[in-house]
This record gives C-alpha cells, structure tokens and sequence, in this order.
C-alpha cells in the first residue's frame, strides 16, 4: 500500500498508465525526497482459495516496466557507456589491423 499527496502526484511526470508496478513509477518520477518515503511492512497471508497470477510472462512485464524506468532515470548515461564501449572495441580493431604484421611475425616465432 502506498500513499501520495495529490500534489505531489500531479507533480509526477510521465506515469505510465499501464504499468502494473505504479508505486515504482510514483517514486521515480514525482518530486519526493528521499528520507520523505517511508516503508510500513506488510505480509500476505497463506493463500486459501484461486491460483496465484504470476507467471513468467507477468516476470517479464516487470522486467520491462524496470528498463524503462532505468531508461527514464539513466538514458543519458547508459547513451555515453554505450558510445564509450563501441569507440573503445573500434579502438581495438584498429590497433589489430595496424600491427597485422608484427601478429604474423609472432605467431611464426611461436612456430603456430
């Protein structure tokens, strides 16, 4: 159970409405401080009646729904790790290609 003021829920940017986790889209995108959240415990009680809804497609909704926050939140970043990485495996091709040879001189001196 969670529980927002209504301005700061209108302050909420981008909520998305079919999101089936609404109180980690709630406390990513709308203005609260952090020591302003609050966690009161809550356990379920032994199942008596019906099935449980989880399966593995409802899984990966919600590993879905955590990308897509994580794209929200770190987009920026994950844009500059990703351009870093392919620059820095273009960087290693290159150096391959350039010293070829002495490659080639290696692996005869190894006897390969």
């Amino acid at each position: 159970m969670y529980l927002f003021s209504k301005t700061k829920f209108e302050q909420a940017s981008d909520i998305n409405p079919h999101g089936f986790k609404v109180a980690l889209d709630l406390l990513l995108k709308s203005p609260l401080p952090i020591d302003g959240v609050t966690e009161i415990p809550f356990s379920f009680g032994t199942r008596k009646e019906g099935e449980s809804k989880l399966t593995g497609k409802v899984m990966l909704r919600y590993l879905e729904q955590l990308g897509e926050l994580y794209w929200w939140k770190y987009a920026g970043l994950i844009i500059i790790l990703l351009v870093v990485f392919v620059m820095s495996v273009g960087m290693v091709g290159v150096q391959i290609w350039v010293n070829r040879d002495k490659l080639r001189i290696m692996q005869l001196l190894r006897g390969e």
